[in-house]
């Protein structure tokens, strides 16, 4: 298994160098037949990492060129969480703590409409649910709960872990976003950005209605 996990990496990474490489090209580099190759891209394709074109024109049968889609090339590391807190390190000598609570709170109004727009439709446990699975999808490594008529949102990972252990804002906001699209309180036990385990999030079930919905919308 660690040696399929490597030609995996191995692959992503002439990709990332070469974009559009041909499966015969990827078998001389690898040094392996190009039958394994496409057992390998067809894993890499099927989870989201990697995207292939046809090569049009030419002699011959149309080839197959591969490059990574955005997922693949998230899987570099990437200096985000220091260009975050450089910029934000500038905000706050450009204007104060004013200015950076000013753009966390800008960042909620971007969020909120970004996923209003993708929860429309569900309600109560449902909603909250849909929540989870975004918020997996960006990193968040996220799961739901229920205990005795209570819902636990757990988040094992945080992606902007760095940010928030120095900006506090940056958690608050989560906390106000969460209760501002489900429309209930939420009471937090846990912060993953002060190394206290995953993030939490719980409320009663039976506070998760549509009234209360309703009004979040409003």
């Amino acid at each position: 298994m660690a040696e399929t996990a490597t030609t995996r990496d191995e692959i992503l990474e002439l990709l990332k160098r070469r974009p559009g490489a041909t499966v015969e090209e990827l078998s001389r580099s690898l040094r392996i037949s190009a039958m394994g190759v496409r057992q390998h891209l067809a894993i890499l394709e099927r989870d989201g990492l990697i995207h292939s074109t046809k090569r049009r024109g030419g002699m011959g049968r149309p080839a197959n060129l591969y490059f990574l889609t955005e997922r693949g090339q998230e899987t570099f590391p990437r200096a985000y969480d220091r260009l975050a807190l450089q910029l934000l390190a500038a905000a706050e000598r450009l204007g104060g703590p004013e200015l950076v609570e000013r753009f966390f709170d800008e960042r909620e109004e971007i969020l909120a409409e970004e996923l209003s727009e993708k929860l429309q439709g569900s309600e109560g446990e449902e909603r909250i649910r849909r929540l989870m699975e975004i918020q997996k999808a960006s990193g968040y490594q996220a799961e739901v709960q229920l205990h005795d008529g209570r819902i636990h949102l757990l988040q094992y990972n945080c992606p902007i872990a760095r940010v928030a252990a120095r900006y506090a804002d940056a958690c608050r906001k989560e906390h106000e976003l969460y209760e501002r699209l489900l429309g209930t309180e939420l009471e937090q036990s846990g912060c993953a950005a002060r190394g206290e385990g995953p993030c939490v999030y719980a409320a009663n079930l039976a506070d998760l209605d549509a009234p209360a919905l309703e009004a979040a919308r409003g």
